[in-house]
């Protein structure tokens, strides 16, 4: 019996792509392109899913040599995936610097409902839920989000964060405390301005 694993493939075929054979990139993106895919759906809008994929893939392209000599294709393919989705968010927040965002008032009312009824966790799972998390988000940096995104929403442990994002697991305590205290502050202020 073959103990043959697809990593040991993928080390084949980055050394064809290394030795200047061209269909060898090929057969990497699309044997990888539904990871990089189904990392990038979790972590930004539906309409930049491709954008992060096709960045991805040519840092993949330009670092074919140095992946050469380390490990797994997959696990270095989720770690740069995860962090051009927050590269994606850093320039987001750039550019929304300006004022922060209002909540509607079916937001509002979700908001109020969820705050008021013990049964929020059923509706937690409606649409809404998404909608007003998303309003929330906005108003987090890009740090902080992707914080809150791998170790909250994902399950990810401190060090794995740690290890996508490149951080230390230091830092990703931090960020996670932080993050967590302003998602406080937010809510509370949400709240207050709903009993006004």
């Amino acid at each position: 019996m073959s103990l043959h694993k697809p990593e040991d493939d993928d080390q084949e075929i980055v050394r064809q792509a290394c030795s200047g054979d061209t269909n060898a990139f090929e057969k990497l993106l699309t044997r990888h392109k539904r990871h990089v895919g189904a990392i990038a759906a979790a972590h930004v809008p539906a309409s930049q899913v491709e954008d992060i994929a096709q960045e991805v893939f040519i840092k993949l392209y330009l670092g074919l040599s140095n992946i050469r000599e380390k490990g797994s294709i997959k696990g270095w393919l989720a770690a740069v995936t995860i962090r051009t989705c927050y590269d994606f968010w850093r320039k987001q927040y750039r550019r929304n610097e300006i004022a922060e965002s209002s909540l509607t008032t079916d937001q509002r009312n979700w908001i109020e409902q969820v705050i008021s009824d013990e049964t929020g966790q059923r509706l937690a799972e409606q649409r809404e839920a998404r909608q007003v998390l998303e309003a929330v988000l906005q108003k987090f940096g890009p740090e902080d989000r992707m914080v809150m995104e791998l170790v909250y929403f994902q399950g990810h442990s401190v060090k794995e964060t740690a290890g996508l994002l490149g951080w230390s697991s230091a830092n990703v305590k931090i960020r996670t405390f932080r993050a967590r205290k302003k998602l406080k502050k937010i809510l509370a202020a949400l709240r207050e301005g709903i009993n006004q």
